[in-house]
């Protein structure tokens, strides 16, 4: 019973760092503010930025936000989608641990 749950466990948090990666957003170049819908939508952690998540999710449009995001830099999102591209948007390899 014990190999079983660790094996559940396992798969879990296998499964789960799969599908969550991180980027970092450099809100200096982007160029369509729209681009940052997939991450504003589905990332579990906006670092930082995590006291505008409100903000950015309930926007209509996030280009009316260019002006406040223009101002951050560089900052990074967690536990986002995988995959997702834009100027500006770069994926964080995974780091493996040996």
């Amino acid at each position: 019973m014990k190999k079983l749950i660790l094996v559940i466990a396992l798969e879990v948090s296998f499964s789960q760092s799969a599908l969550a990666v991180d980027y970092t957003i450099n809100f200096g170049v982007i160029t369509d503010f729209e681009v940052l819908r997939p991450l504003a939508d589905r990332c579990t952690d906006f670092g930082a930025l995590e006291r505008y998540r409100n903000l950015l999710e309930s926007a209509v449009d996030l280009e009316s936000l260019r002006e406040l995001l223009e101002n951050f830099g560089i900052r990074r999102f967690s536990g986002c989608p995988k995959n997702l591209a834009g100027t500006g948007i770069t994926q964080v390899p995974e780091q493996r641990v040996r």
